[in-house]
């Protein structure tokens, strides 16, 4: 298993982006269980949190989200 870290702070719209293109490809080239990734949110005072729940509830691809405090 392969585990891309992405670490993340008030940078909403980026992390959409990279997400979506991140799950385009692990689905494309079938690697949704070979691949996982996690975010490590790290406080985020915009809408990181919400748009990364959004992907995850939509995806087949293992995506942890890690809300720092």
């Amino acid at each position: 298993m392969i585990e891309i870290l992405i670490p993340t702070f008030n940078r909403a719209p980026f992390l959409g982006k990279n997400l979506t293109l991140l799950v385009n490809q692990i689905l494309d080239a079938g690697l949704e269980d070979k691949i996982s990734i996690s975010i490590s949110d790290n406080c985020s005072e915009d809408e990181t949190a919400t748009i990364a729940k959004q992907i995850i509830d939509t995806t087949q691809v293992q995506i942890k989200l890690h809300q720092q405090k």
